[in-house]
């Protein structure tokens, strides 16, 4: 287990200034002038929508069907306590089949708020959180019932000691269909990682750990707990979290599908890093396809080798700074560049916020980050995104007037756009450069050859063809007519 300290970054310390003067709704000046990062149109009203429980509550995360259907699950502020649950169409309304308004309030036993969700490859959706100090689980059917089939009528509790208070705030779904929920498990002063592992009919999974249970105390740290659960294309499991001993550090556990630690990540299952004087806390985990592991959070974004090591090659020593909002997940492009969810705060208020990095961590340039006020004056905050094939990225939190959000909110951006090729055959070079411009394409290799029908001056053939879908900015190769050879 390695303990790593790295100087803070200040690439972005000029974006403070940048948001100060654009203020809420605004679009960072890219290279590029597109709609990429804008709000879609097409969801919502003009690519927001927000849902009120009645009391003070907000969406902590989101899982999109594949129906594009979008579930989003969270807690509230204040009394009464409740699994949350809501439900929105592909063009972002509610969607009446769920529960008949598109909203679900469960009552898992006492206070209860709902942490993490996904979705079964059936469509049945795995709800992790807390309820009176355990662990707590529900899954529903597609209709918004409760599962019978799982626990006791579609909800389980576990506890994983005596007298202790344990909570889960993440939620992973392995390909056999068993359920791991992660979290911390707290008996005294002292809170340590947990996780805990269930069969398909919610009951603790004997195979894993003692008795369905694994207990990860973090050495020489005292306020441990887990924020983000992933499975490796290997079967393994990991966690991704914080020790709150002091100054915060990003702590990084991986463990063998029996429960145990790994030890190829950092020789003994465990990485840690550090960054005083910053505070991390982080709050998000993706593993990129070459097995780095991303962990986002408040105070930037940290990235470690497939070994627990930092990856110094990532920001400045393996850290990205994002100085302009608290960041609270990542979404991996296709390209391997990241795009960044996460609340900016001015005036006392905050804003949904994205914005894009690089595949090594640097601000990219080429993108035009989002900083969206969902109402005059509200205070929004998001707490979690999901990239949909399409390149759109559905953004999830809460909006309302007060200190602390009040509704459920969700925006649609445009995050990715591509290129899909005109047919430019018969124009101009200089008509087909601005249709190519405008599809977000460009002029690759030139050429020029004879032709006996297309008139001298314009594009004879295009190579690829019209409506082939492209990365942003790919080039498209022209042939031009030099007339008719004589």
């Amino acid at each position: 287990m390695a303990y790593v300290g790295v100087a803070r970054d200040s690439a972005w310390t000029a974006c403070v200034q940048l948001l100060a003067a654009l203020g809420a709704g605004a679009v960072f000046a890219g290279a590029l002038p597109a709609a990429r990062g804008e709000l879609d149109p097409t969801f919502g009203t003009g690519g927001k929508v927000t849902s009120d429980f009645g009391g003070s509550e907000f969406g902590r995360a989101v899982a999109v069907q594949r129906d594009r259907r979008v579930v989003v699950v969270g807690e509230r502020w204040k009394e009464p306590f409740d699994f949350l649950l809501a439900r929105y169409t592909a063009n972002g309304e509610l969607d009446p089949s769920f529960d008949g308004d598109g909203k679900v309030v469960t009552d898992v036993g006492g206070a209860s708020g709902a942490s993490d969700v996904d979705i079964q490859r059936d469509g049945k959706i795995v709800v992790a959180g807390w309820s009176v100090g355990s662990f707590a689980l529900a899954r529903y059917e597609q209709d918004g019932s409760l599962d019978a089939t799982f626990g006791e009528g579609g909800k389980v509790r576990t506890t994983f000691r005596p007298g202790s208070i344990d909570g889960a705030y993440a939620v992973a779904l392995q390909i056999d269909g068993k359920i791991v929920a992660g979290g911390r498990t707290r008996a005294g002063a002292a809170s340590a990682f947990a996780l805990a592992r269930y069969g398909p009919d919610g009951r603790l999974d004997p195979s894993f750990g003692s008795g369905g249970r694994v207990i990860t105390p973090i050495p020489g740290r005292g306020l441990d707990r887990v924020f983000a659960l992933a499975v490796q294309p290997d079967g393994k499991l990991v966690a991704a979290g914080g020790s709150f001993e002091g100054d915060s550090e990003v702590v990084l556990t991986r463990y063998n599908q029996d429960g145990s630690l790994d030890t190829s990540l950092d020789g003994d299952g465990i990485a840690v890093a550090s960054f005083k004087p910053i505070d991390m806390v982080p709050q998000h985990l993706a593993v990129q396809r070459d097995g780095k592991l991303l962990v986002p959070g408040y105070g930037g974004i940290v990235r470690f080798t497939s070994n627990g090591s930092l990856d110094r090659t990532f920001g400045r020593g393996g850290r990205a700074d994002m100085c302009c909002f608290d960041t609270a997940a990542a979404a991996i492009q296709p390209d391997g560049k990241i795009l960044t969810i996460g609340t900016s705060f001015s005036g006392g208020t905050g804003d949904f916020s994205v914005a894009r990095l690089t595949a090594d961590g640097r601000r990219d340039d080429n993108y035009e980050g989002v900083v969206t006020d969902l109402s005059s004056g509200s205070n929004d905050q998001a707490f979690d995104g999901v990239l949909l094939p399409d390149g759109k990225l559905i953004v999830a939190g809460g909006t309302g007037r007060a200190r602390e959000p009040e509704d459920f909110a969700v925006a649609r951006y445009v995050a990715v756009v591509h290129c899909v090729a005109p047919n430019v055959r018969g124009r101009t070079l200089a008509v087909a450069r601005s249709m190519l411009s405008r599809a977000r394409c460009r002029v690759g290799a030139v050429k020029r050859a004879y032709s006996q029908r297309v008139k001298k001056g314009r594009i004879i053939s295009q190579r690829p063809g019209p409506r082939a879908r492209l990365p942003e900015l790919a080039k498209i190769q022209l042939v031009i007519s030099r007339g008719r050879k004589r």
